[in-house]
């Protein structure tokens, strides 16, 4: 074996050992985080099993699969003031996912993570002012969260106040106003923002008219997946 090929082994070995190490440090650190969890919310005095806490916490990190232990933490967490698990709670509820829907009951949870600040769950409970669930129809309310959520750059929000500004609901009509909202959530990447600011552009509504632009926003959107979007797209590349 020449030296070139030994310096060749050499390098893959070490490669091989980096990406052992690398994987290694991940799961220490994976660990890390679900043992300071568990820490975290022992002291809080949210749950005292950790076995629950740990099988409810494994293989799933961002807490998608709802369960019945998953519920009874989060309700725990929930009634000890925490906004996270609130948010979380009202949203079992709104969908009604391992618990029976309750519109009324995700609008109290929405609520008060509102309160204290959750810009999910300002813009939630806007949605939920908005179509009537759980509540009363009211459009001014569902622009007061709306708008509270959408200073704290939350880009779903910010398209439904622009939306509610384009649409004269809640709020004057106010098409300029809209545009603003639509570009502060297009810039954050959501394709119903970027469709809408579009919209804007092609039709000179709230902004001068400019096809050039119209087509840059049709596209950023086309490329997400949005159907108008692609529609309108193609109409402008003919």
């Amino acid at each position: 074996m020449n030296i070139e090929d030994l310096y060749m082994k050499m390098d893959s070995l070490e490669k091989s050992i980096k990406s052992i190490v690398d994987a290694e440090v991940k799961l220490v650190e994976k660990m890390s985080n679900i043992e300071e969890a568990i820490r975290l919310l022992l002291v809080k005095d949210v749950i005292s099993d950790t076995e629950i806490l740990l099988e409810s916490l494994k293989n799933d990190d961002e807490v998608r699969t709802v369960n019945s232990d998953k519920i009874m933490i989060f309700m725990k967490a929930a009634q000890n003031d925490d906004s996270f698990a609130q948010n979380k709670i009202a949203t079992y509820y709104y969908l009604g996912e391992d618990i029976e829907q309750n519109y009324g009951e995700a609008v109290r949870w929405y609520r008060k993570a509102a309160e204290s600040g959750c810009d999910d769950s300002q813009n939630k409970l806007g949605d939920c002012y908005y179509n009537g669930y759980g509540t009363e129809r009211d459009y001014e309310e569902a622009v007061k969260w709306y708008k509270k959520a959408a200073l704290k750059g939350n880009c779903l929000a910010q398209n439904k106040l622009g939306n509610c500004y384009y649409n004269g609901k809640g709020v004057e009509q106010n098409y300029k106003e809209a545009v603003k909202w639509y570009r502060k959530s297009s810039i954050g990447g959501n394709m119903d923002a970027q469709n809408n600011l579009a919209n804007g552009y092609y039709n000179g509504k709230g902004i001068r008219k400019n096809l050039i632009e119209a087509e840059k926003w049709y596209k950023k959107a086309a490329s997400q997946g949005h159907e108008k979007a692609k529609e309108m797209f193609k109409l402008l590349k003919k």
